[in-house]
């Protein structure tokens, strides 16, 4: 993770933000092994060899394998953002406070995968004894806050 902080106008205002990488996570794709019925592996001679042969593998009526169906990737997300604003006491009076503060704060802004599987590898099912799997989760939510802290 990096994490940097930025302070200006004699800390009047200032800027957070976080990212965080991960590098040669693996899980497997539980939607394509799922709907396999559905893969273009499976009627198009145009797919790379080693997608069919992971379809065909997966499906096998006996000891069927999860190999070709593991999806290694790497991540960056841009995992928040914070700007808090100090107005000048002058503004604070107005509102018969000593001090005011606004903040905006925002989580999960972005993300860049390779990750071939779903839209969010970080959304994933996990079972004792089992693998990471990737069930077709929905993406993790973006959120912001708009806070105001007045002090009296």
């Amino acid at each position: 993770g990096l994490n940097t902080n930025l302070a200006l106008f004699g800390g009047a205002l200032g800027i957070t933000a976080g990212l965080a990488f991960t590098s040669g996570a693996t899980q497997i794709d539980q939607t394509a092994r799922t709907n396999w019925v559905l893969a273009r592996a499976l009627s198009d001679a145009s797919v790379p060899l080693i997608e069919q042969a992971a379809v065909l593998a997966s499906t096998r009526a006996t000891d069927p394998t999860d190999y070709g169906l593991m999806r290694q990737f790497s991540t960056v997300r841009f995992n928040t953002l914070s700007v808090n604003y100090r107005a000048p006491e002058r503004v604070a009076r107005l509102l018969r406070a000593q001090q005011l503060s606004l903040a905006l704060q925002g989580s999960n802004l972005g993300l860049h995968s390779t990750y071939s599987g779903g839209r969010d590898p970080d959304v994933s099912a996990w079972a004792p004894g089992e693998s990471i799997v990737d069930t077709g989760q929905l993406p993790q939510p973006r959120t912001w806050q708009l806070s105001a802290y007045l002090t009296y």
